[in-house]
């Protein structure tokens, strides 16, 4: 079949180059089990059970192994998406097991409302990427210039276990009410082995387990006060400040560990439509210059990348090594009314560990400094 045919389209990414989800159907387990122990204490304990599976499907009437196509002038994509599908398979599918058991328990009296508890968290995942024919097309005002390989279809397995303890107080005396809580967070990733077995543009590859791919633990205050400033309590002063984790760095730092996904997945070649029969007149199997094709752009494609490595072991362990945020605020709420209240406060929030990417193959010296000058214009300053 040919591989290229177009439609004009103004904006975005024509019609079929756009993917859909239907939701499989999917299932939720839980159960619940509580217990009063007395007038002031309560027992809870939760399980979960999430099977989920995920398929990224291509428009419903792309004929099964079409080519996507990119026009690069415009960055609109044609005829597929890239993240392609292999036939009747989805384009990428993505299947999670996810189980959650969380047991707590409460205190309360006339001043103290106390709560502790643990929440854990297993999650299994199995990501998989398919490409129809396992190439994509890149065009320049709709001629051909090049071609994209993917080795596909190939799997990312990951394990992931989330801990959390917790322990919270609201203590009421006098015009007071404090909430006092602290939480633990432990993220612990791995991967298990698994193989890919050999498709067209690469061989089969093994790759052994790996734990501890992240390991991160955290402790977070979560703090607040109010105070009754009237004694009627209509007006309150309100002050709160808490620290957050970020639970995506932790899942990204697992995934970029994972040796399948720090593989060349992905390489460029030139290609020449000479006869404009929008069909590539060479053995895509051969990386080297054949035919109208030219070389792969990188001849490790398909293995390892041996620049995708984290220098720094606190990107992915260590104690508050997690991106994090602290968020404050003061306020004063009064009541107006039985149905109306004002209410102005200030809040604030600030992020931290942040990470970077540095090319440590280049250093300052290998630039050349260049100079702009701005043009005269009143409304620039100085």
């Amino acid at each position: 079949p040919q591989l290229v045919a177009f439609r004009a389209i103004e904006f975005g990414h024509a019609i079929e180059g756009t993917t859909f989800t239907p939701y499989e159907p999917n299932s939720q387990f839980a159960a619940v089990w509580k217990s009063a122990v007395s007038s002031r204490l309560l027992i809870e304990n939760r399980v979960s059970w999430v099977p989920t599976t995920l398929n990224a499907q291509p428009h419903p009437h792309i004929r099964p192994g079409t080519v996507s196509a990119l026009e690069t002038t415009t960055g609109r994509m044609l005829r597929a998406n890239s993240n392609l599908g292999r036939g009747a398979i989805p384009y990428a599918k993505l299947r999670f097991r996810n189980f959650n058991y969380s047991p707590s328990v409460s205190y309360v009296t006339g001043s103290h409302t106390f709560k502790a508890g643990v929440n854990l968290e297993r999650q299994n995942n199995r990501n998989t990427i398919f490409a129809n024919r396992d190439i994509a097309v890149r065009l320049r005002n709709g001629v051909p210039i090049g071609l994209r390989q993917y080795p596909t279809p190939y799997t990312s397995p990951s394990n992931t276990r989330t801990l959390a303890v917790f322990a919270q107080d609201q203590w009421t005396f006098n015009r007071w009410t404090l909430n006092l809580g602290v939480r633990f967070d432990h993220f612990v990733a791995s991967i298990p082995a698994y193989t890919l077995e050999a498709v067209q543009f690469a061989p089969r590859r093994e790759f052994a387990a790996e734990d501890n791919t992240a390991n991160f633990k955290d402790i977070s205050p979560r703090l607040g006060a109010v105070y009754d400033l009237s004694g009627d309590g209509r007006t309150a002063l309100k002050v709160n400040v808490s620290r957050y984790v970020s639970r995506t760095r932790g899942r990204s730092a697992q995934t970029f560990a994972s040796r399948a996904d720090r593989s060349l997945n992905m390489t460029g070649l030139t290609w020449m439509d000479d006869d404009g029969n929008f069909f590539p007149n060479c053995d895509l199997t051969n990386f080297q210059a054949n035919g109208a094709c030219g070389r792969i752009s990188n001849l490790n494609f398909g293995l390892l990348s041996p620049a995708a490595t984290i220098r720094d072991d606190d990107v992915l362990t260590g104690w508050g090594n997690r991106p994090y945020n602290w968020a404050g605020s003061v306020s004063i709420e009064h009541q107006l009314s039985e149905a109306l209240s004002v209410t102005a406060g200030y809040h604030r929030r600030t992020f931290g560990n942040f990470t970077v990417t540095q090319n440590q193959a280049t250093t300052p010296a290998d630039y050349d400094p260049y100079c702009i000058t701005a043009p005269v214009d009143p409304r620039l300053p100085g």
